[in-house]
């Protein structure tokens, strides 16, 4: 996970699917970012007596990007976000993505079973059952990472602008 550690972000979420999971001694759940519920999700943790659980604290933008590639799977749970960058960050480094359907980026770059899952994030099954899956099936992760990358490459400036300058042709005609 990446971004602020703010309520609607859906960590607690996230810690009850991470709950579910966390016998798999292979798991380990990087949190990277920080915010006011900093010691909070951090007393939650200790109380869950969840294993395997860091807190990374902010990474700056020379930083970050070592986490995304140390990763195999983004989980971003969150309760509503206009769109997340995250999302894009993540599959420019070839994680397979596991997006809540309240990101306005799940709609726009995540093709649910192709480069990951969009999930609804109160349905804490579904959450814990696809990070089982992908853990379980390097196939299919390597699979969703080629596929995050292929998309995400088309998500560029020149493409950003082409379709403005469409958009407008549209308007004009």
């Amino acid at each position: 996970f990446a971004g602020k550690l703010i309520q609607r972000k859906g960590l607690d979420l996230l810690f009850k699917a991470y709950e579910k999971v966390q016998g798999n001694k292979q798991v380990h759940l990087l949190l990277m970012g920080n915010g006011e519920m900093d010691n909070e999700l951090k007393k939650e943790v200790a109380e869950r007596k969840l294993k395997n659980v860091t807190f990374l604290g902010y990474k700056d933008e020379k930083e970050k990007w070592a986490f995304y590639l140390a990763s195999d799977i983004f989980v971003f749970p969150t309760k509503f976000d206009v769109w997340g960058l995250v999302v894009n960050e993540a599959m420019l480094c070839g994680l397979p993505i596991i997006c809540s359907c309240f990101a306005g980026a799940a709609a726009d770059l995540v093709e649910d079973g192709v480069n990951g899952y969009i999930v609804n994030p109160y349905h804490i099954d579904e959450i814990s059952n696809k990070i089982n899956f992908l853990f379980e099936n390097q196939m299919k992760r390597e699979a969703m990472r080629i596929e995050s990358l292929k998309r995400i490459s088309l998500y560029t400036i020149e493409n950003s602008a082409k379709g403005f300058f469409d958009a407008i042709d549209a308007i004009n005609h």
